[in-house]
């Protein structure tokens, strides 16, 4: 679990996040050429949310934005945003 959430910390995050979101890819369901990788970092986060539910303490989870202009109802909504990473 540990290395997963590691790697993902380095560069390789463009390597994970870029065909994800790749809307060319989706629509022709090319497979993601790191997909254990995605698959172990989904899992790693699904348990990291659990274990938090568990510790009824809230958790929040940060990622680094550099860049970029939020809109304002992602700030209050949340969510995901479907952007091109540059490689």
């Amino acid at each position: 679990m540990i290395f997963v959430l590691r790697f993902y910390t380095t560069w390789s995050l463009v390597n994970i996040n870029s065909p994800l979101r790749n809307q060319n890819l989706m629509d022709q369901k090319t497979s993601h050429k790191l997909a254990a990788t995605v698959y172990m970092l989904d899992m790693t986060i699904k348990q990291s949310r659990a274990m938090a539910a568990n510790d009824n303490v809230p958790l929040s989870l940060y990622r680094g934005i550099g860049k970029r202009e939020i809109p304002d109802e992602f700030k209050t909504e949340e969510g995901t945003e479907l952007l091109q990473c540059q490689q």
